[in-house]
């Protein structure tokens, strides 16, 4: 089957649901808990679904988790709510909703890996990896969300740029020049053509057409750049060694003031400083690729890069105030957005802070890289922490695994990333699922996509938890 025909066939069985939706919630109207993830796809995806009931005037109520376990869906079950829609989680963790929510009406818009457990009619869930379509990297959440709700209603369209938005904080953007593909790009080819994004080609620093050379450098984390990430005063001396003055007439000075040949001698030097610190050259070559510009922002604005928009969301989503994210996709600006840029500022401070500690921690078990980070990163963290590590040591080791502090004193948090080392498609193994059976293991509960995931599990069991994790990778 063709992908054309199987994007075809995914979208024809999403009806029944629309129709199932149309009356269960717009007709009657009852009111809404939307359940969803804190990280820039969970955010954008509710924030899409509180848009769509806003403007039907059906009251909703947003709870944003970490993740599903025993202690978070008995709380989702107090509040009472007859109607719950799970976005960016849930899939994994099936027969707990099941099981626990029985007498209510729920459905789960998830991208990642499903629960193999029998199903009921009265779930109505939609899912890509039922149709054969990889949710980690053809769709987001907030993708999936975008595509339900459009052929309800498609004034959605107006707020397409959510949807890539999800996608490109999902690290979606394998394709060519690090560009989204399967039906994140045809979200995105559809917003270009209503004249609500653009796309271009170029150096991959932090809004740098709206914030000067030296700190867009310094706000650039992905890709990170050991040594320079979240550091100003090591940019001021890497361009001044280059011989690209940072400022001019005592102010400094935006990337659009530099000539091409500076911005070639930019772009050919960042790419040498990362190879010299160890970054490999597929990760290296990430600081030059696919921008996307959201039109329907001020040119002026920082959230006008797409890719800046993700690390605003990904930053309040991390340090506890998912309100703002909320409130910054849903069109509120004037103080949300300071609110919002400071938050982003003090979360990258405490991003290049940890791993500053954590580059001396590492420790090799067979292929792996472990670091154990308890007494400095947190659950909101480790996620950002495992991303960007898995990149710089993606020639050193087949996967990462950071430990953290967990929602309570009594459970840690583990992320986990599979590195480039081994080429994904002759990559066999799937981590998620190595997560999930690890965790359980141990009594904990996790999950994920085939390269990425997450679990809780009780702090004594720690280390019996990684045994068993390299277990399943090895």
């Amino acid at each position: 089957m063709s992908y054309k025909e199987k994007y075809s066939e995914f979208l024809d069985s999403i009806k029944i649901h629309q129709e199932k939706f149309i009356n269960d919630i717009l007709e009657k109207k009852g009111p809404v808990l939307l359940v969803s993830h804190y990280d820039a796809d969970g955010l954008t995806a509710a924030s899409l679904l509180a848009i769509f009931l806003k403007k039907y005037d059906i009251p909703y109520h947003i709870r944003i988790l970490e993740q599903i376990d025993e202690n978070s869906i008995s709380k989702v079950k107090s509040l009472n709510y007859t109607n719950i829609l799970f976005t960016d989680l849930g899939s994994g963790e099936y027969s707990l909703i099941r099981d626990k929510l029985k007498d209510r009406i729920i459905y789960i818009l998830d991208h990642h890996q499903p629960e193999e457990v029998s199903r009921e009619r009265r779930i109505v869930e939609i899912n890509p990896y039922f149709h054969n379509i990889n949710g980690s990297t053809e769709v987001s959440s907030a993708a999936l969300t975008y595509i339900f709700l459009r052929e309800i209603d498609d004034e959605i369209i107006t707020y397409s740029p959510l949807a890539v938005i999800g996608a490109l904080g999902d690290r979606q953007d394998i394709g060519p020049r690090f560009s989204l593909v399967g039906l994140n790009d045809a979200i995105a080819k559809e917003a270009e053509e209503y004249g609500l994004l653009r796309k271009e080609i170029g150096l991959r620093l932090a809004s740098s057409k709206n914030r000067p050379l030296l700190k867009a450098l310094e706000y650039t984390f992905d890709p990170y750049i050991p040594g320079l990430s979240g550091r100003e005063d090591s940019c001021l001396i890497f361009l001044k060694k280059i011989g690209i003055d940072p400022s001019k007439n005592g102010k400094l000075k935006y990337i659009n003031e530099l000539s091409k040949d500076e911005i070639r001698k930019l772009a050919t030097a960042l790419v040498k400083y990362m190879l010299d610190t160890g970054v490999s050259l597929k990760d290296a070559e990430r600081i030059f690729g696919m921008n996307y510009y959201l039109l329907n922002e001020h040119e002026t604005s920082l959230l006008y890069d797409a890719r800046e928009y993700v690390q605003i969301l990904n930053s309040c989503g991390r340090m506890g105030r998912c309100d703002v994210a909320i409130a910054l996709c849903m069109g509120v600006r004037e103080k949300i957005v300071e609110e919002a840029l400071g938050i982003a500022k003090q979360y990258r401070k405490t991003l290049a802070k940890i791993l500053e500690k954590a580059f001396k921690r590492r420790k090799v078990l067979g292929s792996t890289i472990i670091l154990n980070l308890i007494d400095i990163a947190d659950s909101r963290v480790t996620g950002a922490i495992a991303s960007i590590l898995s990149s710089i040591w993606s020639e050193e080791a087949n996967a990462i695994v950071v430990i953290g502090r967990g929602d309570t004193k009594e459970r840690v948090k583990i992320s986990a990333r599979l590195t480039r080392k081994i080429p994904e498609e002759k990559d066999k193994r799937n981590l998620g699922y190595a997560l999930k059976i690890a965790a359980r293991n141990v009594g904990g509960v996790g999950g994920g996509h085939l390269r990425a995931g997450g679990a809780l599990i009780p702090v004594e069991k720690m280390d019996l938890f990684v045994e068993f994790l390299i277990k399943k990778l090895e």
